[in-house]
């Protein structure tokens, strides 16, 4: 039989507060509890604000790489650490080339849509700004 008696504290966002409210859900913690329920991969589609309202609904979007880092969750760097002292060159290397990779598609997508400034060179494999329009 499982135990339940043991607590999580989840830190509550006042945006996490004002979905719970607004939403479907009973309670915060009901809320939280479907939120944990649900698991890292449905979390999105369990979220009001990410559902049938475009890509861009409860993503906040920055242009700081600093606020950029600071949003990765720590455990995404605690996942690279072993009980051995390792170089932190190692340590961020798997972390870095998948936001390399993200990056990477992002860019390919900007040059993909008409409507960007931005295009692909493929002679050069780069990308630059078209400003000429």
């Amino acid at each position: 039989m499982v135990d339940y008696s043991e607590s999580i504290t989840i830190p509550v966002t006042p945006e996490m507060k004002k979905r719970a409210v607004e939403s479907e859900w009973r309670t915060q913690a009901e809320y939280g509890r479907q939120m944990i329920r649900a698991g890292e991969s449905n979390v999105a589609a369990l979220d009001p604000r990410t559902t049938s309202q475009g890509d861009d609904i409860g993503i906040t979007k920055t242009e700081d790489i600093e606020e950029l880092a600071d949003a990765l969750a720590d455990v995404a760097l605690l996942n690279e650490l072993t009980e051995d002292p390792q170089p932190i060159k190692e340590v961020l290397k798997d972390p870095t080339r998948q936001f390399q990779s993200v990056l990477a598609n992002r860019l390919d997508s900007l040059a993909s849509n008409e409507s960007s400034p931005v295009q692909r060179d493929p002679l050069e494999e780069g990308y630059y700004l078209n400003t000429e329009e």
